[in-house]
């Protein structure tokens, strides 16, 4: 599940949308840190998340996984910005992305 969850996580941060899709569930849902990242539905998010990212992700430590299930710390970095930590969690259905949550701690 670690291996799955990274390839999506590396596929949100770059906007690879073929990943996206080959990935996630028809009825994935995910939300993101800010109010406006919301995606339900596989065609709601690979609309959005097309062109909209160029980010490098890795995990902070190593993340936890359970049967159908990844939870860790991220780190986003873009190319002169100050990196940005969120907690994710990450549920699975056969392999595919479920449900996905992320949130900056403050």
């Amino acid at each position: 599940m670690i291996e799955q969850a990274t390839a999506i996580l590396t596929a949100l941060a770059r906007s690879d949308t073929t990943a996206l899709d080959r990935l996630c569930h028809d009825d994935v849902f995910i939300w993101g840190t800010d109010a406006g990242e919301v995606w339900q539905g596989k065609p709601s998010l690979i609309a959005t998340i097309q062109g909209a990212y160029d980010l490098d992700v890795r995990w902070i430590g190593d993340p936890i996984a359970g049967l159908h299930w990844v939870a860790g710390v991220v780190e986003f970095r873009s190319q002169g910005a100050q990196p940005v930590r969120a907690r994710v969690s990450m549920v699975f259905i056969d392999e595919l992305l479920a449900h996905a949550h992320y949130s900056v701690a403050r």
